[in-house]
């Protein structure tokens, strides 16, 4: 019986650890993707909505150094001519982006992921730290595979006690 275990614990226990890796790359890439979306549409969103020309300058409320590395969205609104109107963090001088849709431009040492939309009299440009999107999505992601790492442990001794017990009722009838 003990060979007919161990063959069944060399067998089961690699087949369940891999499916448990799996899960467990599945949901870190797939959650992974839905926070990035949503980062994505929260940029859209923001710099859609500046699109509308005002009278005057338009204002903008200011961000901080702390707040960027927060990952605040800064904003960029250019006029039709290609001159920036204003930002709401004038010391990252992000260059006006040609197309419309998502960009990665790497200023400096740092990358930041854009949104550009382009409106007859308008360019509005919503920017975002890069590498704090990578590292949130990261956490994020992490977060959200820990319950299934946490359960392989747990899981493998509950097999391990399955077979035990199912071995026993067969050692009962031999």
């Amino acid at each position: 019986m003990k060979s007919l275990r161990k063959h069944l614990l060399l067998w089961l226990v690699p087949v369940f650890l891999a499916a448990a890796v799996i899960s467990v790359v599945c949901s870190y890439y797939m959650f992974g993707s839905m926070v990035s979306w949503f980062m994505e549409k929260q940029m859209q969103v923001l710099a859609e909505s500046h699109t509308v020309e005002t009278i005057g300058p338009p204002t903008l409320r200011p961000v901080t150094d702390h707040h960027v590395e927060k990952g605040a969205t800064i904003v960029q609104i250019w006029d039709g001519q290609g001159g920036l109107l204003t930002s709401s963090y004038p010391a990252l001088a992000v260059p006006l982006q040609a197309a419309d849709g998502f960009q990665e431009v790497k200023i400096g040492s740092q990358r930041w992921r854009i949104y550009s939309v382009h409106t007859p009299g308008r360019t509005v440009q919503a920017i975002q730290n890069a590498e704090f999107r990578v590292h949130d999505i990261n956490k994020q992601a992490l977060q959200a595979g820990l319950p299934i790492a946490l359960l392989i442990p747990i899981s493998a001794v509950i097999l391990w006690f399955a077979i035990r017990v199912a071995l026993r009722r067969l050692e009962t009838v031999a």
